[in-house]
């Protein structure tokens, strides 16, 4: 072997053991970038329905009239109107909510005039409720103006910050001598108080109701009651 032919098999074998450590020093392969989010649209929660408005929180007044009474807002609409020949459960829980606060409730025994019955008086407002019972229930089948399920006495101008008033704007304490009598009524009368309002467009005869006032000490409207019917007599 020359010389140069060593030489040439020294190289190779040289290069050969190079090899192994050029592969570990080749650049190993990055990793795969991790994907990116993809962003998603946030959903608003839905907004609470709010709870309606009690439409007793608009009342301004209790109108006392002839038929009926009605719970008014400060623009004179009729919020509720509860006739005098109704059951009476439905007023007063209505006169409560409106008033803010439960009535005084009492019981009273029968006469040989009229039928049992319960008041339920809030501060000089009073709902006489009548009771048909011991007897009664016979003698009357039905509620009439002369017997009905619920009458009014009022002796104040307003309860809890509620005003009460007639129709035609009168309230306890007025003067009497400002009393609006409606000249349909003539020398007609009631049984309890001077008749002063009618329905519109009521006959005026024995039976119809009206709304009617008494005069205190003090020449002022002491009391305001209804249904008062028109009367041919008094017992």
């Amino acid at each position: 072997m020359t010389r140069s032919t060593t030489i040439r098999w020294a190289a190779a074998a040289a290069a050969m053991l190079l090899l192994p450590a050029m592969a570990g020093c080749a650049a190993s392969p990055s990793p795969a970038a991790e994907p990116e989010p993809t962003p998603t649209a946030s959903v608003a929660a839905p907004s609470p329905t709010p709870e309606p408005a009690d439409p007793l929180e608009a009342v301004a007044a209790v109108v006392v009239g002839p038929a009926g009474f009605s719970l008014v807002d400060e623009a004179g609409a009729a919020v509720e109107t509860i006739g005098y020949l109704e059951p009476a459960g439905e007023a007063v829980d209505l006169l409560t909510r409106v008033f803010g606060e439960a009535p005084v409730d009492t019981d009273w025994e029968g006469t040989n005039h009229f039928p049992p019955a319960t008041t339920h008086e809030w501060s000089g407002f009073t709902v006489i409720e009548q009771r048909l019972v011991d007897g009664w229930e016979e003698l009357i089948h039905e509620p009439s103006y002369a017997r009905p399920s619920i009458e009014l006495r009022v002796e104040t101008d307003a309860v809890g910050g509620v005003t009460v008033r007639s129709a035609q704007g009168m309230q306890v304490g007025a003067s009497w001598a400002e009393l609006p009598v409606d000249p349909r009524i003539g020398e007609r009368f009631t049984c309890g108080g001077v008749p002063f309002e009618l329905e519109d467009g009521a006959a005026v005869e024995a039976g119809t109701p009206t709304v009617s006032a008494a005069e205190s000490d003090a020449g002022t409207v002491g009391r305001l009651e209804a249904p008062q019917p028109i009367a041919d007599g008094c017992a």
